[in-house]
């Protein structure tokens, strides 16, 4: 019976196995663009593990809650010698295609597309790009449920600190507990800083621009596409700040290519038996493809995760 496989990499040519529902052990990127980390998580996963050991079929984060699977991305755009930082309208998440089989069923995407635009109104789809591989993306800062960002090690002797918790050094009375670490916020005081204070900060939803008033997660997606999208271009991604986004969703059952959206009921794995089910953070910013053979430019790839069944 075929497998789920789950691969995460800089771009889709240099992929790993990643270790599924395994907080300890996300999968590290580091290459001239990006500097972070993609943790995984899939409900009831029971396929393939890096070293062949059992797989963590299920974890807490899925307690309480509906969704089927989760992506965690935490990291920072690197700084480049000459080159501009991105703006929140260059920097998009979502799914790539390497082609649109000609079975594609169009009529339920369209349906699809119409529930998607429901939930984040800047998603757009591309059957035709000039690199011939299609896409949905949409801008990363309304796209992802979750957004977080606290400073890089770089950056905190200039900024807020973030606290590290453990049996050593408690959690104190009124503070939220999420999965071992807790955002606190201090001047130089008395807290011992983690070293490397990189983490997942769970459900929080970062406020861009009034940190009294939080904004839900329809209010920051509103926020980044009125004015046709004048927030989101006026934004700009701070390379010594590391930014922690969560996608996830209900509406694919990744184990067996089950995809449900609305009145779209319908098994996927054929139109996926060729290639992954891919998601990718990227620029809209053109480059040499990265296995550098011949071809068309393509978009900056930041890091992808892929899913595919493979034969046990």
């Amino acid at each position: 019976m075929p497998k789920l496989r789950v691969s995460v990499g800089p771009d889709r040519f240099h992929q790993i196995i990643a270790r599924v529902n395994d907080i300890g052990k996300p999968t590290e990127i580091d290459t001239p663009l990006f500097a972070g980390r993609v943790l995984v998580y899939v409900k009831d996963f029971c396929g393939v593990t890096p070293d062949g050991t059992p797989p963590v079929t299920d974890c807490s984060y899925f307690d309480g809650r509906s969704r089927k699977f989760g992506i965690l991305i935490e990291g920072r755009f690197k700084a480049r010698e000459g080159i501009e930082p991105y703006t929140g309208d260059e920097v998009q998440f979502g799914s790539d295609f390497d082609f649109l089989p000609p079975s594609f069923p169009r009529g339920p995407f369209k349906v699809g597309m119409k529930i998607a635009r429901m939930v984040d109104p800047a998603t757009s789809f591309e059957e035709n790009p000039p690199n011939g591989r299609p896409y949905i993306m949409s801008p990363y800062l309304g796209a992802m449920n979750t957004i977080c960002a606290y400073p890089s090690p770089a950056a905190l002797p200039r900024a807020v600190l973030i606290a590290h918790h453990d049996a050593a050094h408690p959690h104190e009375a009124g503070e939220a507990r999420l999965g071992g670490f807790v955002p606190i916020e201090e001047l130089e005081g008395s807290k011992r800083v983690q070293k490397n204070p990189w983490r997942f900060l769970g459900d929080s939803t970062f406020a861009f621009v009034d940190p009294e008033h939080p904004r839900s997660v329809a209010q920051r997606r509103k926020h980044f596409v009125v004015d046709s999208g004048k927030n989101r271009k006026d934004f700009v991604y701070d390379p010594e700040i590391v930014y922690t986004t969560s996608f996830f969703t209900n509406w694919y059952d990744l184990n067996s290519l089950q995809l449900k959206m609305g009145p779209v009921n319908l098994d996927i794995s054929d139109f996926f038996d060729a290639m992954p089910i891919r998601y990718a953070l990227r620029s809209t910013r053109l480059a040499p493809k990265p296995d550098v053979t011949p071809g068309p430019m393509e978009e900056e790839t930041f890091c992808t995760i892929a899913f595919d069944l493979v034969d046990d």
